[in-house]
């Protein structure tokens, strides 16, 4: 089990999550390993079936279906990742004045 973050300025772990920076940059290098296998084996798998079925069309229906799915998927990845900087999308980074009278 791992232990709760510090206010120690030592401490590499991420304070809002109490993973070290190693542990973080190997949960992004298995997304990014997932996503590299979802947009090629739909491919592959085209492929195979295309010489067992004497076919032509699966293995660009693969890719294409690959490239798809990989690319939802980094959207998805994108979203959900956490935010650095306290910045969202869409606000302005001066604060909110009220309008003159």
């Amino acid at each position: 089990m791992p232990r709760p973050p510090s206010d120690d300025p030592s401490d590499d772990r991420t304070p809002s999550r109490g993973v070290s920076p190693v542990g973080e940059a190997f949960t992004w290098v298995s997304r990014i390993t997932g996503v590299g296998l979802g947009m090629t084996l739909p491919a592959v798998a085209g492929s195979w079936l295309d010489t067992r079925l004497g076919t032509r069309f699966l293995a660009p229906a693969g890719l294409v279906f690959g490239f798809v799915a990989a690319l939802a998927w980094i959207v998805s990845l994108g979203r959900s990742a956490p935010r650095r900087g306290g910045r969202r999308p869409g606000r302005s980074s001066t604060p909110d004045r009220e309008p003159p009278r």
